[in-house]
């Protein structure tokens, strides 16, 4: 149990900081994907029949709501 628990309060601080970067500022995080998410989409209605505006559409909405 030793090695277990001088092993982990060496990880601790690297996980920590790994936490923070990817849960910092989750708001804005939000924001940016949605508003990609709708810039995407009026593309899309004006030209619906491309393929490439088509799937980028599916990915910023996954990420979108992987997100939130």
């Amino acid at each position: 149990m030793y090695k277990f628990t001088k092993r982990f309060r060496l990880l601790k601080p690297k996980l920590k900081s790994l936490h923070h970067q990817h849960t910092s500022h989750i708001t804005s995080h939000v924001i940016e994907a949605k508003t990609r998410w709708t810039a995407t989409q009026f593309v899309l209605d004006d030209s619906p029949n491309i393929d490439k505006y088509q799937r980028a559409e599916k990915e910023l909405a996954n990420e979108f709501f992987l997100i939130e």
